[in-house]
């Protein structure tokens, strides 16, 4: 049985790492979204409406939420899934959880109340660039941080 999990997760990656008290953690699972990575006007599919004024000018109608942000809330969702699905297959008491702040606040909305009781630790800072035998130092390291 699995005791804990350390989820890394970003807008565009997350991965799921098992932490059986060895050195180094094994991966589990991972997650790709490659959509988050583009520009937000290859995400949109055509161009705002617009609407006729007095005169000559026209004016455009403005989004009411960024692309980018949507694109972020969806993956947000199939990450919360999968992160509760991991958490009832491996019988998981406790896990560690490391994600960019604004993607974090995404995540939290759509995390089920059994994950949020079995966080352990929240480290709101980008994972990017850490490699998996640097983890449980980057864990220690950062296990006060705010």
């Amino acid at each position: 049985m699995k005791t804990k999990l350390v989820i890394v997760a970003n807008a565009d990656r997350v991965k799921i790492f098992t932490d059986n008290s060895k050195k180094n953690m094994e991966l589990t699972t991972e997650l790709d979204h490659p959509e988050n990575r583009q520009k937000a006007q290859e995400l949109l599919s055509d161009r705002p409406g617009h609407y006729k004024t007095s005169g000559d000018s026209r004016g455009a109608y403005s989004l009411r939420t960024d692309p980018k942000d949507a694109e972020k809330n969806k993956f947000a969702i199939k990450v919360a899934n999968l992160i509760e699905s991991e958490v009832n297959s491996s019988g998981c008491r406790s896990l560690i959880l490391i994600s960019e702040p604004k993607f974090y606040g995404f995540l939290k909305k759509h995390l089920s109340k059994m994950v949020n009781n079995s966080i352990q630790l929240v480290i709101k800072k980008n994972p990017n660039g850490i490699e998996e035998h640097q983890l449980k130092t980057f864990i220690l390291e950062n296990r006060f941080a705010a």
